[in-house]
């Protein structure tokens, strides 16, 4: 009997992408193999997926960068065309727009099944010369691919009216926990100190300054964990972060842990924490934070922890986590509404653990990758 295989294609790092993990663990469980093709990013290069069984992960080196990535990125679509053809997948999963022009030619030429699945969306307006020919591709794959993946019905929306794709063509998928992600119920703690856990790509937008400003306006015992890595796009971010908090005189009360390898982990240490901060400007033009209610891993990890969360005043963060009462919401450009935000914690901890319970709870029940990969899941298995 032919076995069911799948490709999964990025030029980056996977693991720098928890969904990426969430389905292939799907499909290898349902008897699929899984070979996942793609490059060492700068920034996440100790990043690495968990060992699964009928799972490999094969990755290109780190690039130096200047002309060098350009050859570097050639190669990457020459030997994944070479490695995608010899292995004889069923379905191509590919994952960013850098990988489109690939999956386009799998697709087109070789008659591969295709999923495209946008995690982070590009203003053409704003795209150079060599990213205007990939976003070209991604446009014709769009409208070829078997099925679409975005993380929000705003990116869902953005997605169509960007390259005219039919909603048939489109799934959206939030970028929630598996159910094995999620922790134990969390029994009362005797412990005197809070913790507040920021975990993800640490930039300017999702982490300004305000909160270490914040943090001199609460007590003592309440600490700050900051878990995550420096991005292309704001180089040097954490050791500015690290001399402002030394400034402050907060060195004994900001841990920074830089990026866990692995996944697993990185939740291990989360498990430990209080209050999560998911946090995004109050104005944007940037589509992905406009839309990042729902596409927020970080979110729904909290939730799964059982930690309730601060999040921006945004009306589709508010809509999400804090009518049904998993979140409390502040401005996160203004020190005094995060640190008003956390007293009102530390004033009720009972009504905190019961917030944080209840999100665990919906992320059992709802908010589960299983649950919404499904869709794309039964797409994947049935046409094969």
């Amino acid at each position: 009997m032919t076995r069911h295989r799948i490709v999964y294609l990025q030029y980056g790092n996977p693991a720098a992408y928890p969904p990426l993990e969430r389905s292939a663990a799907q499909l290898a469980n349902a008897g699929w193999d899984v070979l996942f093709l793609g490059a060492h990013t700068a920034g996440v290069e100790s990043l690495e997926l968990a060992p699964q069984p009928r799972t490999r992960v094969v990755l290109l080196g780190t690039s130096r960068g200047g002309w060098r990535l350009k050859l570097h990125y050639l190669w990457f679509c020459v030997w994944a065309t070479c490695r995608a053809v010899r292995y004889r997948p069923r379905w191509i999963y590919a994952s960013d727009v850098l990988s489109t022009p690939v999956a386009l030619l799998l697709k087109t030429v070789f008659g591969k099944q295709v999923v495209y699945h946008e995690h982070d969306a590009y203003d053409p307006g704003q795209a150079t010369a060599f990213m205007r020919l990939c976003l070209a591709a991604c446009r014709s794959l769009s409208r070829v691919s078997d099925l679409n993946v975005l993380p929000s019905d705003g990116r869902v929306e953005h997605f169509r009216r960007q390259n005219a794709v039919p909603q048939e063509k489109c799934a959206r998928v939030w970028n929630c926990p598996s159910l094995a992600e999620v922790r134990q119920s969390r029994a009362g703690t005797d412990r005197e100190d809070v913790r507040v856990l920021f975990q993800g790509s640490i930039v300017p937008a999702r982490l300004p300054f305000a909160v270490l400003h914040a943090m001199t306006k609460v007590p003592e015992h309440v600490t700050l964990r900051l878990i995550g890595y420096d991005t292309i796009g704001s180089p040097g971010y954490i050791g500015r972060l690290k001399e402002e908090a030394h400034r402050l005189n907060l060195a004994a009360r900001v841990e920074f842990l830089g990026a866990i390898s692995r996944h697993a982990d990185l939740l291990a240490l989360s498990d430990v924490c209080d209050i999560g901060l998911a946090l995004m400007p109050l104005e944007t033009d940037d589509v992905n934070m406009r839309s990042m209610a729902g596409a927020s891993n970080k979110a729904f990890e909290y939730l799964g922890c059982g930690m309730p969360m601060l999040v921006s005043d945004r009306p589709e963060w508010r809509a999400m986590f804090v009518d049904p009462g998993y979140a409390r919401s502040c401005d996160p450009e203004d020190a005094d509404s995060i640190a008003d935000a956390l007293r009102w914690y530390l004033r009720n901890p009972a009504r905190a653990r019961e917030m944080g319970e209840n999100g665990r709870q919906r992320v059992l029940s709802e908010w589960n990758y299983e649950r919404q990969f499904a869709p794309v899941f039964r797409a994947i298995t049935e046409r094969s």
